[in-house]
Order: structure tokens, then sequence, then C-alpha cells
């Protein structure tokens, strides 16, 4: 899990779907 822009999202392959 990485913290991006104060929000905790998860870098998966669907993250740019």
């Amino acid at each position: 899990m990485r913290v991006h822009r104060g929000r905790p999202i998860i870098h998966r392959v669907a993250a740019h779907d």
C-alpha cells in the first residue's frame, strides 16, 4: 500500500484501468 496525495491507495494492475 502506498500513500498518494494524502490518500491510502493500492498500486495494482487494475489501478490504471
